[in-house]
C-alpha cells in the first residue's frame, strides 16, 4: 500500500501556496487613501492661490497605505521613479510623467514635479505593491515658491542661511542689515533638465522675483536652483538697510504670486539678536555661557470677544511662566518665548497659517516660585498650587461657575491700577524636585480699558482695500498688535485658517492694514457656527525687567485686546 505521506505533504504545499497567494492578493490589494499633495516647504492648503503645485516643485503627498516600510529616503542619483515599491504618477492635459522618489513612509511621502508637466487642471495617483490610490485633483502652475521653515510646517523661522560662514539664522547667529543670506526653498518653477539625474543650478534671471524683508524689497542676487540638490531653490539677497527685529517677516513673489511668510534674525550688529523689554542680548549672553536661561514670565490680560458663540465676553486673566530654557533650546526654537509671544518690527505685516501659530509647548519641568500670589485693585489672590510645568493662571470670568479648585474667581475684573505679583519663594525639593526661585515682588500698571475706536464700522472686510483700525487710551511706550484670519476651508479636524497680524506704535493711534496683505487672505467661508472670521486688536505695555534668586531674566506685561467677527470679501 502507497504511503499516505506525500498525499498530506501534497495537501499541505497546496495548502501553503494557497495561504501565500492569499496574503499577496491581500497585500497587493491593500488600500492605498491619497490626502493631499502640497509644497513640502510652504504646505499650504491647495485651494489657496499660492498652494497650487509648480513645475519642478519638491511636493508632499500625505496618506495611508503608501509604503510598508520605515521612512527611506532615495540614497543616490539618479533618482528612482519607485522605492519601496511606491511610485507617483502626475496627468494634466493628457500628458502623464513618473515623479522622481524622494522619500516614502506610510504616511508621508516626496517626490518632484517633472518640469515638463504641461500645467493646468490634472490628477495625482500614488502606486504601491500593484495597489493604487484614488487620483487626486491637482492643479499646476508655473510658478508657486515656498519658503522652508526650522519647524518642517511652513510657518515660524524659516531656513535662512549665511552663505559666507554657511551657518543657520537664528537668534544667536543673527544677520546684520547689508548682509548676503540664502532663502531656502521649492516651488520657483521649471528648469530644462532632467532632475532625475541630479542638481540643476543656475540662475533664472528672467524671473520676475521680489524678496521683502520687513515690508522692504531687498536686492536679489541669484535665483534658481541650488547646487546641492535636486528640486531645491536658492534665493540669494542683501539685507536691507535699516531692518532689525529678532523676528523679521519675510517673503517671496515669484510672476505676482506670493509665498508664505517667514521670519528671520536681524541685528543692527554682532550676531546676538535681542529686544529690550523682550528677549535681550544680555539673555542671550547668558544662554551662551551657562547653557541655558531661567526665565520668568507675568503677564495681566483683559479679553473681550464679540463672537456670540462665546458664552463669556469678558474674561481677564493673570498667568506666569518659570521654565529654565536651554541654550539648544533657544537656539533651535521657532516658538516666540517671553510676553508677546512674538513682536514683528513696528510697522510690519506677515500672513500667517493659522490664528495662533508658534506657541511653545514646554518639555520637562519648571521652576519652583513656591507659593505665587497677586494683588491690585479688585483684591488679594492666591495662584494655585504646585505647578510641574512651572506655569500659573487665574481666571477672571463673571458668571463662570466657581468650581475648577480656585482657578476661576467670578465676579472679579482686572480694573486700573497697580498690581504686584509677589513669591515665597521655592522649596529646595518638592513632590517633584524643581529648581528653587528666590523671593520677588514685581509691580506693574493695568492701564484704563483700552477702546478700539471704529470697530462698529468694520463687520465686512473688502480684501481689496487698506483697512485702517484706530484706538484711544494709548500707554506710553505701548505697541499694538493686529490681528485676523479668515476661515477658508474644512477638514475633519476642523476649520482651516489663513490669518495675518501686524504690530504698531500705540501712540499713533491708528495703523492701516496694506491691501497685499488683506489680498493674500481668502474670502471668508461661514463653515462652521462657531468659526467665523475674525478680527482683534491688542494693547501690551511693558514693566520694568525683575529678577530674584535663581532667575537670570523676568519679564512683566499687560495686554488688553477685544475681537470680532468679521467677513472678508
Amino acid at each position: 500500500m502507497p504511503s499516505r505521506t506525500p498525499t498530506r505533504s501534497r495537501k499541505f504545499a497546496a495548502i501553503l501556496v494557497l495561504a501565500v497567494t492569499l496574503v499577496r492578493a491581500a497585500s497587493a490589494g491593500a488600500e492605498v487613501i491619497v490626502q493631499a499633495a502640497v509644497n513640502s516647504a510652504s504646505y499650504l492648503h491647495a485651494s489657496l492661490p499660492n498652494g497650487k503645485l509648480a513645475q519642478g516643485v519638491l511636493f508632499t503627498v500625505f496618506g495611508t497605505g503608501m509604503s510598508a516600510e520605515p521612512l527611506t529616503h532615495a540614497g543616490s542619483f539618479p533618482l528612482p521613479i519607485e522605492l519601496t515599491k511606491t511610485s507617483v504618477r502626475v496627468t494634466v492635459a493628457g500628458v502623464t510623467r513618473s515623479c522622481p522618489m524622494i522619500y516614502t513612509s506610510d504616511r508621508q511621502i516626496a517626490a518632484i514635479l517633472p518640469s515638463d508637466i504641461p500645467v493646468g487642471s490634472g490628477t495625482l495617483t500614488v502606486s504601491h505593491n500593484g495597489a493604487s490610490s484614488q487620483p487626486l485633483p491637482i492643479e499646476v502652475v508655473e510658478h508657486a515658491f515656498g519658503i522652508y521653515t526650522v519647524n518642517q510646517g511652513g510657518s515660524g523661522a524659516g531656513v535662512l542661511v549665511n552663505p559666507i560662514s554657511n551657518t543657520l539664522n537664528t537668534l544667536f547667529a543673527a544677520a546684520n542689515p547689508g548682509q548676503i543670506m540664502d532663502i531656502w526653498g521649492t516651488g520657483l518653477g521649471a528648469v530644462n533638465a532632467n532632475e532625475a539625474a541630479g542638481p540643476a543650478p543656475g540662475d533664472l534671471a528672467s524671473l520676475e522675483l521680489r524678496v521683502f524683508v520687513a515690508g522692504q524689497q531687498a536686492q536679489v542676487v541669484y535665483r534658481g536652483r541650488s547646487g546641492c540638490c535636486a528640486g531645491i531653490d536658492q534665493i540669494r539677497f542683501i539685507v536691507p538697510e535699516g531692518v532689525t527685529g529678532c523676528f523679521v517677516p519675510v517673503h517671496v513673489e515669484v510672476e505676482g504670486v506670493a509665498s508664505n511668510y517667514a521670519t528671520m534674525s536681524v541685528s543692527a550688529s554682532g550676531s546676538l539678536c535681542g529686544e529690550p523689554g523682550m528677549l535681550t542680548t544680555g539673555d542671550l549672553q547668558t544662554a551662551q555661557s551657562s547653557g541655558s536661561l531661567r526665565s520668568a514670565s507675568l503677564q495681566l490680560r483683559r479679553a473681550r470677544n464679540e463672537a456670540a458663540s462665546f458664552p463669556y465676553q469678558r474674561s481677564d486673566h493673570a498667568s506666569a511662566s518659570f521654565y529654565p530654557f536651554s541654550r539648544n533650546g533657544l537656539l533651535s526654537s521657532t516658538q516666540r518665548l517671553f510676553f508677546p509671544i512674538h513682536r514683528l518690527p513696528i510697522g510690519s505685516c506677515m500672513i500667517t497659517q493659522g490664528y495662533e501659530i508658534g506657541v511653545f509647548v514646554q518639555q520637562g519641568s519648571g521652576l519652583d516660585p513656591g507659593t505665587l500670589s497677586i494683588s491690585g485693585p479688585p483684591g488679594s489672590f492666591t495662584f494655585p498650587g504646585f505647578s510641574f510645568s512651572g506655569n500659573y493662571q487665574l481666571s477672571f470670568i463673571p458668571g463662570f461657575p466657581n468650581d475648577l479648585e480656585g482657578i476661576i474667581k467670578d465676579g472679579t475684573l482686572l480694573t486700573p491700577g497697580t498690581y504686584t505679583f509677589s513669591a515665597s519663594g521655592g522649596p529646595a525639593s518638592a513632590p517633584f524636585p524643581r529648581t528653587p526661585v528666590g523671593p520677588f515682588s514685581a509691580s506693574i500698571v493695568m492701564p484704563l480699558l483700552f477702546e478700539w475706536t471704529n470697530r462698529d464700522s468694520l463687520n465686512v472686510i473688502d480684501r481689496s482695500q487698506p483697512l485702517t483700525l484706530t484706538w484711544t487710551n494709548q500707554v506710553p511706550g505701548a505697541v499694538v498688535q493686529i490681528a485676523g484670519f479668515s476661515t477658508f476651508a474644512r477638514t475633519n479636524n476642523g476649520p482651516l485658517n489663513l490669518g495675518f497680524e501686524c504690530w504698531a506704535d500705540a501712540a499713533a493711534g491708528s495703523f492701516t492694514v496694506p491691501p497685499e496683505i488683506l489680498a493674500s487672505l481668502p474670502p471668508s467661508q461661514e463653515l462652521f457656527p462657531d468659526a467665523a472670521s475674525s478680527l482683534g486688536i491688542t494693547l501690551w505695555s511693558f514693566g520694568s525687567a525683575f529678577t530674584a534668586p535663581g532667575l537670570d531674566s523676568g519679564r512683566i506685561a499687560t495686554a488688553d485686546s477685544i475681537s470680532k467677527p468679521v467677513s472678508f470679501r
